[in-house]
């Protein structure tokens, strides 16, 4: 796994295509989720340089948030805070 995500670090970088590592993380999602204990982050070897890719319970990703067990409770708790925000504004 962190073979293939050096060379895509690598791409982007030949490509000048900057990427913020310290703004990316991971998520493992699967409906058979029972916990992945020992993974919780990827150390990735790029230009000499160690870099630590941290997991996360859940991602938002084109405005849907998804979660670890495969969920919408997250993502829908958004929706109904942002409905409640905009009846109350009178929107």
């Amino acid at each position: 796994m962190c073979h293939g995500l050096t060379k895509r670090l690598q791409w982007f970088a030949d490509h000048r295509i900057v990427l913020k590592l310290s703004k990316t993380h991971f998520t493992l999602v699967s409906r058979l989720y029972h916990g992945f204990p020992s993974l919780y982050q990827i150390f990735v070897n790029f230009n000499r340089e160690l870099i630590t890719i941290t997991r996360e319970e859940s991602c938002k990703y084109l405005g849907l948030i998804f979660e670890e067990n495969v969920s919408w409770k997250l993502h829908l708790d958004r929706i109904r805070t942002q409905l409640g925000r905009n009846v109350v504004s009178g929107i």
